[in-house]
């Protein structure tokens, strides 16, 4: 299923075009910002977010728990995944 959604530009601001909004394939927006937010961003799913930059004091690949919480938190918002391996410093999808 193809996700459409407004676009973000690299500031996380709206993407403006031609005086309108850019609407295009969001699934890996999604993911980026499921990954980056925490749990309570999200106001209509509180429960939404792996916050990652609250485990940069150790390498992904040592937190035993990561590729689950991922895992479950794509899951919440229908996101299905080929692959996911996640390496020292680095999630590659």
């Amino acid at each position: 299923m193809k996700r459409v959604d407004l676009i973000l530009d690299t500031d996380n601001e709206l993407n403006i075009a031609n005086g309108d909004f850019v609407l295009d394939e969001s699934k890996e927006q999604d993911i980026h910002l499921i990954l980056v937010s925490h749990e309570g961003a999200w106001k209509q799913s509180p429960l939404l977010g792996v916050g990652l930059n609250k485990n940069l004091s150790q390498p992904f690949d040592k937190n035993p728990f990561l590729k689950g919480r991922i895992l479950k938190q794509l899951e919440y918002d229908d996101i299905e995944l080929e692959r996911l391996d996640i390496l020292d410093s680095m999630i590659k999808i």
